[in-house]
C-alpha cells in the first residue's frame, strides 16, 4: 500500500502590522497645572503615557477635587521631567489657588499661602524637591495681616468740659 500523504497545514497570515504614529519632538516643552475654587487645570505636554497619567493622580492626590487633563503627548521632555511635575503640582496644592509652568527647565510657580511662614516654608520645599537642572521662579504672597482694630484717640470729656461745643466745618 502506498503510505498516506499527510498535506502540511496552511500558515496562518502575519498580522498586518500596525502602525503607531511617531511622537513629535517639541520644544519649548511645556506644561502647566492651575488650581482654581473647585477644580485643577493640567495642560501642556507629557513624553508618555504612563507619565501623563501619573501627573494627574499627583494632582488628584496633592490638591483633590476634580482634575481636567488636557495634556498632550510629545518628546522633548527635559531631564528629570516627572520629578519637576512633581514639585510644582504638590507645591501648588498647599496653595490657595495658583498656577505653577514648566517651559524646558524654566519654573514658574505663583499663588497665594496663608501667611508669611506658610509661603516660606511652601516656598523653601519646593526649592529642595526641584531637580538641580531646573531654575525656579516663584511669586508665593500671602494675604495682609489684619488691619488693628481703630482707636477712638478723641477726649470726649475735655470736648464737652466747657459750656459750648465747636464744631470744625473746614472753612
Amino acid at each position: 500500500p502506498e503510505p498516506e500523504v499527510v498535506p502540511e497545514p496552511i500558515p496562518e497570515p502575519e498580522p498586518e502590522p500596525v502602525a503607531i504614529p511617531a511622537l513629535p519632538t517639541v520644544s519649548p516643552y511645556v506644561w502647566s497645572i492651575t488650581r482654581g475654587t473647585n477644580s485643577t487645570l493640567m495642560a501642556g505636554l507629557a513624553p508618555a503615557e504612563a507619565i501623563q497619567t501619573a501627573n494627574v493622580v499627583a494632582a488628584e492626590t496633592a490638591i483633590g477635587g476634580t482634575v481636567t487633563d488636557s495634556q498632550t503627548l510629545a518628546l522633548g521632555a527635559p531631564a528629570n521631567y516627572t520629578a519637576a511635575t512633581s514639585a510644582v503640582t504638590r507645591a501648588v496644592g498647599q496653595l490657595n489657588g495658583g498656577v505653577g509652568r514648566l517651559s524646558d527647565t524654566s519654573v514658574f510657580v505663583q499663588g497665594e499661602a496663608t501667611s508669611e511662614a506658610e509661603a516660606n516654608r511652601i516656598a523653601t520645599q519646593l526649592e529642595t524637591a526641584l531637580p538641580s537642572n531646573f531654575t525656579l521662579t516663584k511669586l508665593v504672597g500671602f494675604p495682609p495681616p489684619p488691619a488693628p482694630e481703630p482707636v477712638c484717640n478723641v477726649d470726649f470729656a475735655a470736648l464737652f468740659s466747657g459750656d459750648k461745643i465747636l464744631f470744625d466745618t473746614n472753612r
